[in-house]
């Protein structure tokens, strides 16, 4: 069995306390000392990790500049038309 390294283990931490110190948690996963899950009632609601990977950064800014391009086309959609589509 590979053991994980101590730096690569997930840190778990609760809502209560990431909120607290979300600075520090903020940190420790921007400088990659782990992937940080928060948790509520011990079940994992989302992982805080930085955007370093190149492909995903890659895809962001595509879509990015996309929905650029198809607001200066004047493609868009009102709210109150959204709601009126979905009945809200």
């Amino acid at each position: 069995m590979t053991k994980i390294p101590a730096t690569n283990r997930p840190t778990f931490v609760g809502l209560k306390e990431f909120r607290r110190d979300v600075s520090k948690y903020a940190r420790q996963a921007k400088d990659g000392v782990s992937k940080v899950i928060v948790t509520s009632h011990n079940k994992p609601l989302f992982m805080v990790t930085p955007l370093e990977d190149e492909i995903y950064t890659a895809a962001v800014l595509q879509a990015v500049a996309t929905a650029r391009s198809e607001v200066a086309a004047g493609n868009t959609v009102t709210l109150a038309a959204v709601k009126a589509e979905y009945g809200i």
